[in-house]
């Protein structure tokens, strides 16, 4: 096999026209000082451009080895009456048909365009070279193409912004054409808002703290909150709200209902912490995974002492219940850590199986799970959904994490679940109420609390707070320009 260097890119050699080799055709002529070889001669034309009486088509004065009496028809054929390119083709392509000509059967008669009106053979389009083998392999094994695609896929992927989630949005029937836009916060985690208050200057609107009373509430276009109770009484108060926000992912907070009856849109701020929220998951689930509270501060145990109290076991198979912002980040993680998962959702099945997870309902995936994590949405379907029916499924000694929502599971039965050894940790980021029967575990090794700080780091708190603002004076924008069309 020849590897010589290819073709030139939009370059092809210039094919030989068909009948060409019939006019270098040699004979050899034996003489008195050896072997001769020499052209024939062209035949003798006449008038009009036919050959003479007589003359034969190129092979007079030849010798007796050249003659064309003494060498096989199968090999020379019949030879044109006229010169012409046309009358070569002719014969060219004949002798191909009939199979008499091994030189004209090795080549390739290429299809031509029509003739044109002089006579003249058409052009034949230009063919552009195919590259071979050895070109296709040296162009993939090019360094400078190969740095560039490793440039290229080694990219970093633009930040996604924070999402807003809603409920169903209903016609504004509140926001004037030409009203200027007035924010009340209702109350907030921080004292300051002056991140608040440079949200709402960027759209032209103003912002201001709630004072506590029903009829500062009577001009508000837009109302934020976080932990206030808004229901069907105090959104009667509201008459020109069009908008009301949360600075948070869940809208439990608020009387959906009540709401979209009075016209006015919900909307919270979401994926402002996702980050944060999976490594704090991550870590509570592989401290308890690990022991981690068992042995800070033993320096003087050694693994014998602690592995005799309480074995520390391997653990393979995680069940990730809700796959959303969260919940993928956490089941990729797991996944790239070796953890079989199995996910348990009602939105996202296209995108498990395009994961490669193994889906499975929630019944069904509680008996095999080592690691249960919860990062389903609280409604009224998953308000308690990890009640006793559903610890007795649960895998003896699994870990049980929660740093979503505290209503998803039943207090009671999880302590129960704890104290008969079912449960194997429990790892919770809530906010316990004085009577919670969890708060009896505090100090035990196999249950770690946070307060509620799954969410927050400095980038984090800037987003929410700053996403809130302007995903609800966005959310007016668009609905008083409804109003307006």
């Amino acid at each position: 096999m020849s590897f010589g260097r290819p073709h030139r890119r939009g370059r092809s050699r210039r094919p030989r026209r068909p009948g060409r080799r019939s006019r270098r055709l040699r004979t050899i002529s034996i003489g008195r000082y050896g072997a001769k070889r020499h052209r024939p001669e062209p035949p003798a034309r006449g008038a009009g451009g036919r050959a003479a009486d007589g003359a034969r088509s190129g092979f007079q004065g030849c010798s007796p080895l050249s003659d064309p009496r003494r060498v096989p028809a199968r090999r020379l054929g019949a030879q044109p009456a006229a010169g012409t390119v046309r009358a070569r083709r002719d014969h060219t392509r004949a002798r191909l048909r009939s199979g008499n000509d091994p030189v004209a059967r090795r080549r390739a008669v290429r299809p031509r365009l029509s003739d044109g009106p002089d006579g003249r053979p058409g052009c034949r389009p230009r063919e552009r070279p195919r590259r071979s083998r050895c070109a296709r392999r040296n162009r993939e094994s090019d360094p400078a193409r190969r740095r560039r695609r490793r440039r290229r896929d080694l990219r970093p992927a633009p930040l996604r912004q924070p999402r807003r989630s809603d409920n169903r949005s209903a016609p504004n029937r509140r926001v004037g054409e030409h009203a200027p836009v007035k924010v009340v916060v209702l109350d907030s985690l921080f004292d300051s808002l002056d991140v608040e208050e440079r949200a709402a200057a960027e759209h032209g609107a103003t912002l201001e703290r709630w004072d506590g009373t029903r009829e500062s509430l009577a001009d508000a276009d837009v109302v934020a909150h976080i932990r206030t109770r808004i229901g069907a009484d105090l959104i009667a108060a509201m008459p020109r709200c069009s908008v009301i926000a949360r600075f948070g992912t869940g809208l439990d907070t608020v009387d959906l209902d009540a709401a979209e009856a009075a016209g006015i849109s919900v909307v919270g701020v979401r994926d402002y912490c996702v980050p944060e929220l999976t490594t704090h998951t991550l870590a509570l689930a592989f401290a308890l995974a690990r022991r981690l509270a068992d042995m800070s501060g033993e320096l003087d145990l050694g693994w014998q002492e602690i592995a005799a109290e309480r074995p520390i076991r391997r653990y393979a198979n995680a069940a990730v219940i809700g796959i959303g912002s969260a919940g993928r980040r956490v089941a990729t993680a797991l996944a790239a850590l070796g953890y079989e998962v199995t996910a348990v959702t009602r939105h996202a099945q296209a995108e498990v199986e395009r994961a490669g997870w193994r889906l499975a309902a929630l019944d069904d995936a509680l008996p095999f799970a080592d690691l249960i994590f919860l990062h389903a949405a609280l409604d009224d379907s998953t308000r308690g959904m990890i009640d006793a029916k559903r610890l007795e499924l649960v895998k003896p000694g699994a870990i049980l994490v929660n740093t979503a929502r505290l209503g998803l599971i039943d207090e009671d039965a999880v302590a129960a679940a704890l104290d008969t050894g079912r449960l194997g940790g429990l790892a919770l980021d809530a906010m316990l109420d004085p009577t919670s029967p969890l708060r009896r575990f505090a100090g035990d090794p196999r249950v770690i609390v946070t307060p509620h700080v799954a969410w927050f780091s400095e980038d984090s708190a800037a987003a929410l707070r700053a996403a809130a603002i302007g995903d609800a004076l966005d959310r007016a924008r668009e609905r008083r320009e409804v109003r307006t069309t």
